[in-house]
C-alpha cells in the first residue's frame, strides 16, 4: 500500500476531527465521512503484503464453489466463507473487489454503531485508525468486522435487550468466534463500576498472569477442540506486555478512573463502555501467554477506548479544559499513528510497537 495514500487518509480524519468541531453544516459532514470511509476502503483493497492478507486471498479463491458443512471449529467460520463463495463463486467478482465491500461495511458499522452513543464520530474514527483499522480492517478482517458491534451491544445492554444481543452474538459467531464473547456483558449487570475496581484491574491482571493462567492451561488440555490452541503461545517466546502499549493502557485507565471517581457516570451504556475498557486490559495482560486470546478477545473489548476519550471530552464543562483534553486527544492519535509510520517503517503493520 502506498505510504502516501496512508498519509492522505490521516490527514483526511484529521480534517474531519476539526470540521467536526465547527457547528452546522450536518449534510456535508455526513457528506465527508461517506467520501473518506469509501477512500479508506479503497486503501484496505489494494494492500498487498501485510500480514494474513495473503491468506485471505488463498481462502478467497479456493472458495468459487461453495463452503463445507457447517462445524462449530469451522476455519474461516462458514457464514465468512459463505460471503467468500457469494462474491467468488455466484458473481465473480476479484479479491479486491470483496476486500472493499467487506472494508466499507466494517467501517459503515462502525459509523452508525458509534452514532448510537455519541455523536463525536471524528474523535473515534481519528483514534481508530492507526491500530483498528491499518492494523484490525486490513489483517485482521473478520474479528474487525465484529468488532463495532460491541458498540451495538453496550447499547443493547442499556435498553435490557439481552435476547438480542445473545442472537446477535451467534450470528456474528459466524463470522469470528469471538463474537460469542458478546455475552459477558450480560455479567456487567451484576457489578456497579467504582474507583476501587478501576485500581484493582492491574494488580488482579498481573496475578492471573503468573500465578492463575498456568492453572487455567492445564484444564484446558482435556477439550478437543482446534480453539484450545488459541490458549498456548505459538511462537518462540511471549510477547512481552510491559511495553508502550502498557503505557498507553495505563493513561487510559487514569481517564477512566477520573470519569467515575470525580465525574460520575451518566448512563448504563456508559457505564458498561468503562466496564468493557477494563476487561480488555484484563485479558491483555493477564492472558499475555496466550496470544490469539490476549490480541482477538483483548483487542475486541479494547475497541471501545476511543469513547473514553469521547466520554471525558463531553463531561469537562470549561471551554479552556475542553481544548486542552482536544490537543491531548490530537497528540494520543497522533502518537499511535507516527510511531506505527515512523518507528516500524511502515504502514500498516501487524508488529506491535506497543
Amino acid at each position: 500500500m502506498s505510504q502516501v495514500l496512508i498519509y492522505t487518509g490521516y490527514f483526511f480524519l484529521l480534517m474531519i476531527l476539526f470540521f467536526e468541531r465547527i457547528k452546522g453544516f450536518n449534510g456535508i459532514k455526513k457528506i465527508i465521512q461517506i467520501f473518506i470511509i469509501a477512500f479508506l476502503a479503497f486503501l484496505v483493497s489494494i494492500t498487498q503484503f501485510a500480514m494474513d492478507v495473503g491468506t485471505y486471498r488463498r481462502i478467497y479463491e479456493r472458495l468459487i464453489s461453495a463452503p463445507d458443512q457447517w462445524r462449530l471449529d469451522l476455519f474461516p467460520e462458514y457464514g465468512f466463507q459463505y460471503l467468500n463463495y457469494l462474491f467468488n463463486g455466484v458473481f465473480g467478482q476479484e479479491f479486491e473487489v470483496f476486500r472493499f465491500f467487506f472494508a466499507s461495511a466494517t467501517m459503515l458499522v462502525t459509523l452508525f454503531s458509534v452514532r448510537l452513543l455519541t455523536k463525536n464520530t471524528g474523535i473515534f474514527f481519528y483514534l481508530y485508525f492507526a491500530k483498528y483499522l491499518l492494523v484490525g480492517v486490513v489483517s485482521h478482517v473478520r474479528s474487525a468486522f465484529i468488532y463495532p458491534f460491541l458498540i451495538v451491544v453496550a447499547y443493547l445492554a442499556e435498553k435490557k435487550k439481552n435476547l438480542i444481543i445473545f442472537l446477535l452474538s451467534l450470528v456474528l459467531s459466524q463470522i469470528h468466534i469471538t463474537a460469542l464473547m458478546f455475552n459477558l456483558v450480560f455479567l456487567f449487570q451484576y457489578v456497579r463500576l467504582n474507583k476501587f475496581i478501576v485500581l484493582a484491574v492491574i494488580p488482579l491482571s498481573i496475578l492471573t498472569k503468573f500465578l492463575f493462567f498456568p492453572v487455567f492451561q492445564d484444564l484446558l488440555l482435556v477439550i478437543e477442540l482446534r480453539q484450545v490452541g488459541y490458549f498456548y503461545y505459538d511462537g518462540d517466546s511471549p510477547q512481552s506486555v510491559f511495553g508502550i502499549e502498557f503505557l498507553k493502557r495505563l493513561f487510559v485507565i487514569a481517564l477512566v478512573f477520573y470519569i467515575v471517581a470525580y465525574q460520575g457516570v451518566s448512563r448504563i451504556s456508559e457505564d458498561i463502555v468503562l466496564k468493557m475498557f477494563l476487561l480488555s486490559v484484563f485479558i491483555y495482560i493477564g492472558f499475555s501467554e496466550a496470544k490469539f486470546i490476549s490480541d482477538r478477545v483483548g483487542g475486541l473489548f479494547g475497541f471501545v477506548e476511543p469513547l473514553i476519550f469521547i466520554y471525558l471530552f463531553e463531561k469537562l464543562r470549561s471551554q479552556s479544559n475542553k481544548l486542552i483534553f482536544f490537543l491531548v486527544i490530537l497528540t494520543y492519535g497522533g502518537l499511535d499513528f507516527f510511531l506505527r509510520g515512523f518507528y516500524l517503517n511502515s504502514l500498516p503493520s501487524h508488529f506491535p510497537v506497543l
